[in-house]
């Protein structure tokens, strides 16, 4: 099939031109640079390995289309020379994926050798459906926008700006440009936007008039103890219960990977098991998650462990690829996987067991190895540009800035079956704010207790709670939020102390502007960079219009 289709392109290639032309054998050297080369075997192995959309087109030139391809194959040649020259196949990092990498090949070697496992059934499909209809059901939300402005320099002074601002939103401005220059809610560095809220995000208070609000229509100004607000709804997202139709797909992957991963542990089970051999379950996982231990093993196997910060960075790259990942158990099912297949794979080790591909499995680690080492050498090319890192701090330094901090008292009231305090807590808000009440002796009143919490930032909050986010940062100091429920208990949060972003110094976050630079910009730099690594290949051009009737051969 591949020689079918190089004969085909090739075949459109000889169209563009006729000239006198003669076969090249394969050893022929088409480009050189210092002791690496390439030659008309590796151009054909590269064509032949090229997805659909990247083969060459009648719209192109052939011979540069050809030239373009040698010199991605010299690229990756050079790369893959510097990164051995200089020990980079003992860089931690990629002896961790080439680890995942050799245990994926030798567990599915493995596996290969029993019946998968069947297609999920029309019917267990609808089974699923109707055992968890709720998860197919969205209530109406709203995208929110905010303007807040404290007393701090009094309310009739505040109320009259307040009023301007709204005003202004009547004539149709935009809350989203107001809202970065007059807002003081932790809002504003998201131009205003508190997100997609549903009914009971939000206190009952401004439920009540977001949950009314016209699109585009500003609130009426309300007041808090601290302050007053405004809020815009851009957008309303109208409940929907999904059927089964629609959401099959979505189901059928669900069910495909719970199948697979039945398979895998009930074929791993077979074999000799490691010690240790452990794998936590939901509630072990997240109480390790809520201990923050960076260090912790979530899963060991035998000589192998996956620390909690190895198991965030691999979320995180797996997140970057394939987006928000709406499976609140992806993570425990990418552990027990990890497992499990780590299990086979030490068992074929044990064996000596060999892979059934050695010379793919070969250049799939030379493949990883530049790409890891891709990163390193852009760093090292901003190095020699130090302008380029500059420029872009100088137009994202507030990107860059000190996290607001927030100190809170957290009020947890134990929730009773069948006793709802939820008006008795709404009615002491006010009270609390002015000082009337404490939350300590709301607490003895409720039997509830108050837990004195650190400066965190809002990272930190979500790990303890993520509710905590849409009240925490539109406090002022000594205010309270609105009581709201969890699972067990009702809480209120007192904010303590407030620390505003402050802008740092390049010279001092100078590694973590020069990752996000690379990330965001890693195509163009690295167009910059093949330049440079180019300026030493010499490609014998004088060959490339044999080259396609050679590679018919």
């Amino acid at each position: 099939m591949k020689q079918i289709i190089i004969i085909s392109m090739l075949f459109l290639l000889s169209a563009c031109g006729t000239h006198d032309q003669k076969r090249l054998s394969d050893d022929v050297v088409l480009a050189s640079s210092q002791e690496l080369s390439v030659t008309l075997a590796e151009l054909r192995e590269h064509i032949t390995d090229l997805p659909v959309h990247l083969r060459w087109n009648s719209e192109l030139d052939p011979q540069q289309w050809y030239a373009d391809q040698i010199n991605l194959i010299m690229i990756q040649k050079l790369l893959l020379t510097e990164a051995k020259l200089i020990g980079y196949e003992q860089d931690p990092k990629y002896l961790n994926k080439v680890r995942n990498l050799e245990r994926m090949v030798y567990s599915s070697q493995y596996l290969n050798e029993f019946q998968p496992p069947q297609k999920p059934s029309e019917a267990e499909l609808k089974n699923h459906y109707e055992e968890h209809l709720d998860e197919f059901v969205f209530p109406e939300s709203r995208r929110v926008f905010h303007i807040f402005q404290s007393h701090k320099e009094g309310v009739e002074t505040t109320k009259q700006r307040m009023q301007s601002l709204r005003n202004r939103l009547i004539k149709g401005e935009n809350i989203q440009l107001l809202a970065p220059e007059y807002s003081e809610s932790e809002s504003r560095h998201k131009k205003g936007l508190i997100g997609l809220i549903k009914q009971g995000d939000l206190s009952a208070d401004f439920d009540r008039v977001v949950f009314k609000l016209n699109i585009n229509q500003p609130s009426e100004l309300i007041r808090t103890a601290d302050g007053y607000h405004i809020f815009v709804v851009s957008e309303v997202l109208p409940a929907q219960s999904y059927s089964f139709e629609s959401v099959q797909g979505m189901i059928l992957q669900r069910l495909q990977v719970q199948h697979t991963l039945a398979f895998i542990q009930e074929k791993a089970e077979l074999l000799e098991p490691p010690e240790p051999f452990m794998v936590p379950d939901m509630d072990q996982l997240q109480q390790l998650m809520r201990q923050g231990n960076p260090q912790a093993p979530l899963i060991q196997v035998g000589n192998y462990s996956k620390p909690m910060a190895q198991f965030m960075f691999e979320m995180r790259e797996m997140q970057a690829k394939m987006g928000a990942v709406r499976d609140p158990q992806m993570g425990l099912k990418m552990l027990t996987e990890t497992a499990y297949r780590e299990w086979i794979y030490q068992h074929m080790q044990a064996e000596q067991a060999t892979p059934a591909h050695p010379d793919r499995l070969a250049k799939a680690k030379e493949d990883l190895l530049i790409d890891e080492y891709r990163p390193v050498k852009l760093r090292a090319y901003v190095n020699q540009n130090p302008q380029l890192l500059n420029d872009y701090f100088a137009g994202n330094e507030m990107r860059f800035s000190t996290p607001v901090m927030v100190q809170l008292k957290r009020l947890q009231i134990p929730i009773e079956e069948g006793i709802n305090l939820m008006p008795d807590l709404e009615q002491l808000i006010s009270r609390l704010d002015l000082g009337e009440v404490k939350l300590e002796e709301v607490a003895e009143q409720y039997q509830g207790q108050v837990q004195p919490l650190p400066l965190m930032n809002a990272q930190n909050l979500k790990r303890i709670d993520p509710r905590m986010l849409r009240f925490a940062f539109l406090l002022n100091p000594q205010e309270h939020t609105p009581p709201y429920r969890t699972e067990n208990h009702y809480i209120i949060l007192k904010l303590i102390e407030r620390k505003e972003a402050k802008v740092q110094p390049l010279a001092t976050i100078r590694d973590q502007v020069m990752n996000q630079f690379i990330r965001s910009h890693s195509a163009d730099l690295f167009s910059q960079l093949k330049e440079q690594l180019l300026s030493e290949v010499k490609i014998h051009r004088t060959l490339l219009s044999d080259v396609h009737l050679s590679l018919q051969q």
